[in-house]
């Protein structure tokens, strides 16, 4: 993520509330909403995700070496690793370097499964698809492949997210400089080579609703065969209208949607909400899966690496709980910022 005091937030958190005006559509219960693969628990699986989410980040930018850009991504666990880039000219110190790593497809090296992971916000450019141009929509058309034989719409969704994910930021991309292009390749490249059926989606952020766009674009692609994908969301941020999930659901009806409800990301629609709902609100998207964890700072809140792995992964010590029991599964109570 972007840092707090980058001068392009430094203007803005003055101002932004985190006030949960979204509807939501959401299986309930007690229990996550997933289905492992043999030898798996849902934990075990969704800590390899976040793994893979930060692996995502750590290719974009060394965390050893923060002038090291675009690595190759690796996972401990998965092999036939397929980068996912989006084209942003000029968005990092890199001469020549017009893509950047958003991502990575692979496959699980005990062919259980396959898994995509996205990164979420690390350059400013993208903080400004997360931020502005809220209830400007456009109808979600998949495929967004121009091949594609029969697109069809898919409810609406926030625009500039559609756009960065079907054309990206540089505004004279065509498909093939797309992520969503990028994101179709890799997925086709390991399940070329997998038998395994069961895929798995996951982003945190920003990665959010482009593994949500992507996920639904490459199944009616037929990216992945005939498997449908399972979502994972670590703090994304809304998409689409309550038509956008309902149709998504009506495809994919399986994922998860994990946050912390001290976390404004997964629930921004705006930058200063007004004292009444949207008229045509933002639907949250999969079974929520909510916990708090307070840092009493706003990204802090939203970190990947601090709050969102670790509550995922953490194994407790001797009586202690398990920082994953502390996750509510199913509908919760909204939770939000003060000020």
């Amino acid at each position: 993520m972007v840092s707090k005091n980058h001068p392009f937030f430094l203007s803005l958190m003055t101002t932004i509330k985190s006030v949960d005006y979204s509807a939501s559509l959401a299986k309930s219960g007690s229990s996550p909403d997933l289905t492992p693969p043999t030898g798996y628990s849902v934990q075990q699986l969704v800590a390899n995700l976040a793994a893979g989410v930060m692996a995502a980040y750590n290719a974009f930018n060394d965390p050893s070496d923060p002038n090291v850009y675009n690595s190759t991504p690796s996972l401990s666990g998965y092999g036939n690793v397929q980068t996912i880039w989006v084209s942003e000219v000029g968005e990092i110190p890199v001469t020549g370097s017009e893509y950047q790593v958003f991502g990575f497809a692979a496959a699980a090296n005990d062919n259980t499964h396959n898994i995509v992971v996205l990164r979420g916000t690390a350059t400013a450019v993208e903080a400004g698809y997360d931020l502005y141009e809220w209830d400007t929509n456009t109808p979600c058309t998949l495929p967004v492949d121009p091949s594609a034989t029969n697109p069809q719409s898919y409810g609406n969704v926030k625009q500039s997210l559609y756009n960065f994910y079907a054309t990206g930021p540089d505004p004279l991309s065509t498909y093939d400089d797309s992520l969503a292009s990028s994101f179709n390749t890799a997925v086709q490249a390991v399940a070329a080579s997998s038998s395994a059926s069961m895929w798995y989606v996951a982003g945190h952020s920003l990665g959010g609703p482009m593994a949500t766009l992507g996920a639904l674009d490459a199944y009616l692609n037929g990216s992945f065969g005939s498997n449908q994908p399972t979502l994972v969301t670590f703090g994304g941020l809304h998409l689409g209208d309550l038509s956008f999930v309902t149709d998504y659901m009506n495809e994919l009806p399986q994922g998860l949607r994990i946050a912390n409800q001290c976390d404004f990301v997964p629930s921004l629609v705006a930058l200063e909400p007004s004292g009444t709902p949207p008229s045509d609100p933002y639907a949250a998207l999969g079974q929520p899966g909510t916990f708090v964890w307070q840092n009493w700072d706003d990204w802090a809140n939203h970190s990947m690496l601090n709050v969102y792995q670790p509550m995922v992964t953490y194994a407790g010590q001797n009586s202690d709980p398990d920082y994953w029991d502390m996750i509510t599964f199913g509908a919760s109570q909204t939770y939000p910022q003060p000020g």
